[in-house]
């Protein structure tokens, strides 16, 4: 197909209309100062013939004047009178359109000269003679004002047929001119819509077609056939950059499904990896206490606090009684969330079997300065972080040192300090005890280390945030574990 550009066409249709509308505007300006010509020939003829009658006239009423009254003011008014006939008459016969009327007119110059001749021996002799003397003069310049009337009278009866002649073929010509105007300017007018209609349909058809390609993309429809090849140029362009867009657009859609089932399936793995791993904590979990009957060791520690307390050690007693309670808390809330109150008083019997253990080397403080006793959190939370305190960071002084322990409430959250004394860490071994993965020569600190990674990882997934555990610690300066307990998951202000 061939194309043309719209911005080659319109060019070319703005060109013909200037020359066709300059065509019929050339012809009416033609024909209007052609009538005006004739028009202003007319009224200048008649214009003429009035200004030779006037003047004809005024002079002998001036000449009266000059009679009655000789002055120099009368004089120059007669003079004035009879130029401007003279004047009227040379330009009727400049002008006359009629031989018949030329020469008319000069025999009107002649007899208006000889009058002229006439009045002024009239006014020459009135001083000198009487007025009989000049009557003979007088009634021959009366009879050739007489006859030049008559003369201009015919004169310009003629004049007025010519006139009539003209108006008369102007008025012709003029219609000709419209009757042949009316019709050549309904032609270009059609002509011009027929070519406006033909340009506007060209761009409209492709526009409609384009639009409603575009609309069935934006809807996401990209099964729409291709927009087909236009025959403007501008239009061809734009159809074959949707098209692309399209295509492109297919692809990439395509990658980003494939790409997203790809994550889908990862995520599942995930998932299911995850799954595993709850799985075996849980079957760990369970195996740790399947090992160990709670009757059994419930009724060997009743026994031996029953012979202690018979014996009268009520230490021994005491130190039982906070064994069992512990016990008993991590056989029975293993499985479920407890209140921060709970998980206090769990780390006091903790404190208390290790106080007991290292005596005075060790010493334990909880500062709590909380309302909100009863926030719920995962089980076994605050015991593994002061078990690691001990075991890694007080171990190098042969368990010598203190443990902080402070609860404070936020606008948003409760913060639990944990401090120590103790030895502290390299970031390093912070990052590898956080990640689970701390290698050491003693079990008890690897264990330790896991059970850090184990509280932190419970926290995260319980809050379901990423920063309820952060740690500090510097060599010889001591280690500080700090946990975020989220109210709006864990309960509300108490």
């Amino acid at each position: 197909m061939k194309q043309r550009s719209i911005q080659k066409q319109l060019p070319h249709l703005v060109l013909a209309t200037v020359i066709i509308m300059g065509v019929f505007a050339a012809a009416v300006v033609f024909g209007w100062s052609r009538s005006a010509r004739r028009y202003s020939v007319i009224v200048a003829q008649s214009s003429a013939f009035t200004q030779l009658s006037n003047g004809i006239n005024q002079a002998y009423v001036d000449l009266d004047c000059y009679i009655q009254n000789p002055d120099d003011a009368s004089l120059e008014k007669y003079n004035i009178s009879m130029q401007s006939a003279a004047e009227a008459a040379a330009e009727i016969k400049r002008d006359a359109q009629v031989q018949d009327i030329y020469y008319a007119i000069v025999g009107i110059e002649n007899m208006l000269s000889e009058a002229n001749r006439i009045n002024l021996e009239i006014i020459d002799r009135l001083d000198l003679n009487s007025f009989n003397d000049i009557y003979s003069l007088l009634s021959e310049s009366q009879t050739l004002l007489t006859y030049m009337n008559l003369r201009v009278a015919a004169v310009n009866t003629l004049q007025n047929e010519w006139m009539q002649q003209q108006l008369t073929s102007t008025t012709e010509w003029i219609q000709r001119l419209v009757f042949l105007l009316i019709p050549l300017l309904i032609l270009i007018l059609c002509t011009l819509l027929f070519f406006s209609l033909r340009i506007a349909r060209r761009i409209i058809l492709p526009i409609q077609q384009i639009s409603a390609q575009a609309n069935r993309l934006a809807a996401g429809d990209l099964s729409v056939e291709d927009i087909p090849d236009q025959s403007l140029l501008e239009f061809s362009m734009i159809a074959q950059s949707l098209n692309k867009m399209k295509s492109e657009l297919s692809v990439m859609i395509e990658k980003i499904r494939e790409q997203s089932n790809i994550a889908a399936r990862l995520h599942e793995t995930e998932l299911e990896n995850l799954r595993i791993s709850n799985d075996l904590k849980n079957t760990e979990l369970r195996i740790m206490q399947a090992q160990i009957n709670p009757h059994f060791l419930y009724n060997t520690l009743n026994s031996i606090g029953r012979l202690a307390y018979s014996a009268g050690d009520h230490q021994v007693v005491q130190l039982i009684e906070a064994l069992s309670d512990m016990l008993r808390y991590n056989l029975n809330h293993i499985e479920r969330s407890i209140t921060l109150r709970e998980e206090l008083e769990n780390l006091k019997n903790y404190m208390y079997i290790q106080k007991t253990r290292f005596g005075d080397k060790l010493t334990f403080q909880i500062q709590t300065n909380s309302r909100r006793m009863n926030l719920r959190m995962p089980c076994l939370t605050l015991q593994p972080i002061v078990e690691n305190a001990i075991v890694h960071g007080l171990s190098p002084y042969n368990y010598e040192g203190n443990i902080e322990v402070d609860v404070m409430d936020e606008d948003q959250w409760t913060l639990v300090r944990i401090h120590d004394d103790g030895v502290g860490m390299e970031p390093s071994d912070i990052e590898k005890m956080v990640s689970g993965a701390f290698e050491a020569s003693c079990q008890s600190v690897k264990h330790t280390s896991i059970g850090f990674c184990n509280v932190k990882t419970r926290l995260n997934s319980f809050f379901d945030k990423q920063d309820c555990v952060t740690v500090r610690s510097e060599l010889g300066e001591g280690t500080t574990v700090v946990l975020k307990l989220y109210c709006e998951k864990g309960g509300q202000n108490v």
